[in-house]
């Protein structure tokens, strides 16, 4: 890295530490509002935080405040809470746990032994996680390192997994793996037995898969075909793979008349082709990683997405499993951490660790579905990252996210091991008379899942014989503190953080999330840091009242009616010119065979106004906008 480029980095460090210790100082201000005692506390700790930054950088606000905050949700759940020699945990002496940061405000949480106070009071373990955890979902791209090693685990990890054979490579049409395969010792061959016969019901509960019946679609995301101008519905690939569930002529195009005219006139190629392997930010500490599928895999695996959802919401297994509504499991960690009978569990690299041998035993009793599943399975990922990895790697895994797929097998994989775990550690028999017992203690959502505490042994048991791990920092089975699908819950309260993002730097999508932050610190009284984003942001932002869909500073008050308002005779309204964000898409027009696919695709409305293409490139963009009084609502106020 040349000099200049050093400059540029440590000039854009020095923005991110500011507009961080900026955010943090205004979060300590307001913790001393809502505890006037701790004021002088506070401001010790304040000069604290700002000599850690001075030494380590960013690194405090990315990686240590936010370690710290694991290990205080820890111990909530342990109900004891334990040095853990983290920078910034030092203790105020030798005879007390007690840490010298942040020490008033953990005093209402634990006594000076260490134990949590039986009158601990739920808003500040609210303003202590707050302090931790604020900058925990920061935007800011990973060290090229980091993303490099996180690439070499991805692929180390997955060379430990067994390879897919007979029935994955297909070289059998019939699935030889069933779960008692994975027993150690005969009461694992008897708990597996219990996880097949689950599986079995699951299964054949599905039913049938015909792709006839269900909706193809295009996936939001990015392809293995490389970003560009690029007509998605167009083809230039269809494996034999895909052949055999999803013929080209009935599933690729309108009408069989299309498809002869198109591939006397095309050439379309029959190779597998691989996945590309793609870095997105999560923490600063590690990148996402994931793939896009092939084009014509994702359109087939979006198929068999709405087979799984439709399928879902008709059954019983809507009752424990919900592919879009995450409020079920949030309501189980809400109830968890009042009286500690339900546990939330989050495993680690989840869909990374879901091998095809356990999706053949799973779903081994509905070979229609068994089979679209392999057709449209990617077995090979490339990737760019890093030259330190081979380019192109045969996975073991059966997915990676990315597959439309993974979602809705993974959290029936996960449903059927918790409702064994269940079952078995109550002495029920597999029958859905019992199974719809636990309906409101069993919930799964992806990798989220929520089971009872006494299930555990054999929940990690079964986890344990299936290669998987369970999320330290993300299961809780003691205590009164929980955490499942963004709510984080503290003896029935709900005590997740706002999160602050990004700083305003004129970008659209920067002036949403720091609107968003604001709103949220606003409705929190949080009017420091609402206060503070405020004056970041350019001028002409509305306010709004809660019920508004306009971007705008919520106001409990009446909004007040902005400069600039005029009478619309055409509509015979009031407006007033503010700044609002919109989408501007540069849509490519297209015509021929895939206009006609697209069309009987997305089934417009005779209404709209319709016209065929496909996105070039979408962006939002900051724009002056006059918009009406009643959607602000403020139009009651004299103009």
């Amino acid at each position: 890295m040349g000099v200049v480029q050093k400059d540029n980095l440590m000039s854009t460090l020095n923005c991110h530490v500011e507009d961080l210790s900026g955010i943090f100082e205004c979060l300590v201000k307001d913790t001393s509002v809502f505890y006037p005692a701790l004021s002088q506390s506070l401001s010790k700790d304040l000069a604290r935080l700002r000599s850690a930054v001075s030494a380590r950088g960013i690194h405090v606000f990315l990686v240590d405040l936010p370690a710290l905050g694991k290990h205080l949700d820890r111990c909530l759940s342990l109900g004891q809470y334990s040095r853990s020699n983290l920078p910034l945990s030092q203790r105020v002496n030798r005879r007390t746990e007690t840490p010298k940061f942040l020490q008033g405000i953990h005093l209402l949480v634990f006594d000076g032994n260490g134990c949590l106070r039986k009158d601990a009071d739920p808003m500040a373990v609210a303003s202590y996680r707050q302090l931790l955890l604020f900058a925990k979902k920061y935007v800011i791209d990973c060290p090229s390192q980091t993303v490099s090693l996180a690439v070499e685990k991805f692929v180390e990890d997955d060379r430990k997994r067994p390879s897919p054979c007979g029935f994955w490579s297909f070289t059998s049409e019939l699935p030889e793996s069933q779960f008692t395969d994975y027993a150690e010792d005969d009461s694992d061959r008897s708990l597996l037995s219990m996880l097949d016969a689950v599986s079995g019901m699951i299964s054949t509960t599905l039913g049938s898969y015909d792709p006839s019946e269900w909706r193809f679609k295009h996936g939001p995301g990015a392809i293995a075909e490389r970003t560009g101008k690029l007509d998605k519905y167009h083809w230039s690939n269809w494996s034999e793979r895909l052949e055999s569930v999803f013929p080209f002529a009935d599933y690729g195009f309108h009408s069989y008349s299309s498809w002869a005219c198109f591939v006397t006139t095309h050439h379309v190629g029959e190779d597998i082709l691989p996945s590309r392997l793609v870095a997105v930010p999560k923490t600063y500490s590690a990148p996402r990683l994931i793939a896009a599928e092939p084009l014509s895999s994702m359109w087939c695996q979006q198929n068999l997405h709405h087979y799984f959802s439709g399928r879902f919401r008709s059954s019983w297994i809507g009752e424990f499993i919900s592919l879009s509504d995450q409020t079920q499991n949030q309501r189980g960690a809400l109830s968890g951490s009042v009286d500690g009978a339900l546990a939330t569990v989050d495993l680690s690299a989840a869909s990374d660790t879901v091998t095809c041998k356990a999706v053949g035993a799973l779903f081994r009793e509905n070979l229609s579905l068994l089979r679209a599943l392999r057709a449209t399975r990617t077995p090979t990922v490339s990737q760019q990252i890093t030259d330190s990895v081979i380019e192109t790697h045969t996975l073991n895994m059966y997915s990676t996210m990315g597959n439309a797929t993974t979602f809705p097998v993974e959290s029936l994989l996960f449903l059927s091991i918790a409702l064994t775990a269940v079952l078995s550690s109550r002495g029920l028999t597999v029958s859905r008379e019992n199974i719809m017992t636990l309906s409101g203690q069993v919930s799964i959502y992806g990798d989220d899942i929520i089971v009872p505490v006494e299930s555990r042994d054999r929940l990690f048991r079964l986890f344990h014989l299936l290669q998987m791990n369970c999320n330290p920092h993300k299961t809780f089975f003691e205590g009164n503190f929980r955490e499942s699908c963004g709510c984080d819950a503290f003896r029935g309260h709900d005590v997740t953080p706002i999160y602050w993002r990004r700083s305003y730097d004129r970008t659209a999508e920067s002036l949403s999330a720091c609107v968003r932050f604001r709103n949220e610190a606003y409705k929190r009284y949080m009017l420091a840091c609402s206060a503070h984003v405020e004056s970041t942001l350019p001028p002409g932002i509305p306010e709004v009242d809660y019920g508004s869909g306009a971007v705008g500073y919520i106001v409990r008050s009446v909004p007040r009616v902005p400069k600039g308002v005029r009478w619309n005779q055409d509509l015979q309204r009031y407006e007033a010119r503010v700044r609002a964000i919109t989408g501007r898409n540069s849509v490519l027009r297209t015509d021929g065979h895939s206009a006609l696919l697209q069309y009987f695709t997305e089934s417009p409305s005779q209404l709209d106004s319709w016209e065929s293409g496909y996105v070039h490139a979408s962006k939002q963009a900051i724009v002056w906008r006059y918009t009406s009084l009643d959607q602000l609502g403020c139009s009651g106020q004299a103009v």
